[in-house]
């Protein structure tokens, strides 16, 4: 009984081993995420945004990232930091008429992941430069 066990136990772990090897890692992708957000103040004392946008307004768009990013601040494992320097990785926002969007021939966009950083809180950010 203890020769077939073992044996069960090398088939098992030649299988394992196999599937992990043999099996083509996960592929990369470009993930949209859409968001749509309310506007809840706003502060505009230059009148840059001509009184088109108000608090109540909608704000929607979309953000993309390539999940085959690597993490830039690998020693943290609290956050995670995804830089992304190449289109079409970036954000579209639309409000009160306005089009806010990632320059495609200058990409600096920062995905933020935080995981039980401040007492168990997850956090995330966005940052389009």
């Amino acid at each position: 009984m203890a020769a077939l066990t073992k044996r069960v136990f090398v088939v098992m772990a030649t299988v394992f081993l196999c599937s992990a090897v043999c099996l083509p890692p996960a592929e990369a992708a470009l993930v949209p995420i859409a968001i749509t957000a309310e506007v809840t103040d706003v502060s505009d004392s230059h009148g840059l945004l001509e009184g088109r946008v108000n608090a109540g307004d909608l704000i929607t768009g979309v953000y993309i990232y390539d999940s085959s990013t690597p993490d830039s601040s690998p020693v943290n494992d609290k956050v995670g930091i995804y830089d992304h320097y190449t289109p079409p990785s970036g954000t579209t926002l639309t409000v009160g008429g306005f089009v806010f969007m990632t320059d495609p021939g200058n990409v600096e966009f920062i995905v933020e992941i935080g995981n039980d950083v401040d007492c168990c809180i997850p956090m995330g950010g966005l940052l389009s430069v």
